[in-house]
């Protein structure tokens, strides 16, 4: 529903669990990239860096306070990354591209946020890197990273992988 005056336009949304309008929250500074629920309640995302071979900044949306809170940057640089709230409380990002030009090479990199300690892991990585593809996490921890793509090349161009893997974090 769009509401118009000559003063402003004002953008309001219907709010599923109590059918009242509510006006939304502003917006992280950058583009979303991607985005997940954790355990905490908290939305965290993965922004767009700018430039973009710069590392990806890192925010997180608190639906009590209706703020966004910067939390600075994802130590590795990544695009096309899969992120998922793992049962134990962290965000994990999982692959991704690791080219900022999107030319030559998918990752296989995995780290983990650690909210109640703002920090950030460095996991074992993926048995195959990949980019552009789908995650979840299981009721046990695990993580099922599904699809994708990895660049063997300028020349031979993408291979679109058509495997799933399911990758511990705990191993």
């Amino acid at each position: 529903l769009t509401l118009k005056s000559t003063a402003a336009t004002t953008t309001l949304k219907k709010a599923a669990v109590d059918d009242r309008l509510v006006a939304p929250a502003p917006g992280p500074k950058a583009p979303v990239r991607g985005a997940v629920r954790a355990r905490d309640g908290k939305i965290y995302a993965v922004l767009k860096p700018s430039p973009l071979n710069a590392p990806s900044p890192f925010a997180a949306y608190d639906p009590a306070t209706k703020k966004w809170q910067d939390l600075g940057v994802i130590p590795i640089y990544v695009d096309d990354v899969a992120i998922t709230a793992g049962s134990d409380g962290r965000v994990y990002l999982v692959g991704g591209s690791d080219d900022p030009n999107g030319v030559t090479g998918a990752s296989a990199e995995v780290v983990a946020y650690e909210p109640e300690w703002s920090t950030w892991l460095r996991l074992p990585p993926l048995p195959e890197a990949r980019a552009a593809h789908a995650v979840g996490t299981c009721p046990d921890g695990r993580i099922v990273v599904a699809g994708g793509w990895h660049f063997n090349g300028l020349s031979a161009g993408p291979t679109y992988l058509r495997r799933t893997d399911v990758y511990d974090p705990r191993t």
